[in-house]
């Protein structure tokens, strides 16, 4: 009986995980879509673009670039590792690629939204929401974009320690790792801009 007690009482803690989880992922991305579209709309007119289809051709980029092998947890800790030895003339040509591609697509170039949207407030918006526990990834992210705008995008510790503590089946979800191609992007666009004030 206790057997049955225990295997019933624990089901019912996995399925409010997840169903919490689910919650959680649904409220960073329609707080993501919005942010994007209102800066999208209120700056430049355009009306109902997906971020996450935006995004995920930085992605791309990446990859293409060679920068990247897939869109993988292990991927992107393989680029963490020699993120900042990306030589300057590196950066610059995926972000002008990256701008490029959204010229064609009629969209404003990415790194003005990156500063003015304040897309990284979605996850404290979330967390400021309710109980999320300590392992979350969007307590990650919180955490690691304030210590990024303390000590920059190519701080090596935090740039490991951000990347580190994700798990592979949280990664692979575009609703999260959007954050993390932000990173890389504000990574590469910091490059480009010391590059311009030299």
């Amino acid at each position: 009986m206790r057997i049955i007690i225990f295997i019933l009482l624990s089901f019912i803690f996995f399925t409010s995980c997840k169903t919490r989880n689910k919650i959680v992922e649904k409220k960073l991305l329609n707080c993501t879509n919005k942010t994007y579209n209102k800066y999208l709309l209120d700056g430049f007119g355009i009306k109902g673009e997906d971020y996450y289809k935006h995004i995920t051709l930085i992605e791309d980029i990446f990859i293409k670039e060679g920068i990247l092998k897939g869109n993988k947890k292990e991927n992107y800790l393989t680029l963490i590792k020699k993120i900042n030895s990306i030589k300057k003339e590196k950066a610059i040509k995926i972000i002008n690629r990256i701008n490029f591609s959204f010229e064609n697509l009629n969209l404003p170039k990415f790194n003005n939204y990156i500063f003015s949207s304040g897309i990284f407030n979605c996850p404290y918006k979330i967390l400021k929401d309710g109980d999320i526990k300590l392992t979350h990834p969007i307590k990650t992210i919180a955490y690691s974009y304030s210590n990024f705008e303390a000590y920059g995008f190519n701080n090596q510790k935090n740039l490991n320690k951000m990347f580190s503590q994700v798990n592979k089946e949280d990664f692979s979800k575009i609703v999260y790792r959007s954050y993390y191609i932000l990173v890389v992007y504000t990574n590469f666009l910091e490059k480009m801009e010391s590059t311009n004030k030299n």
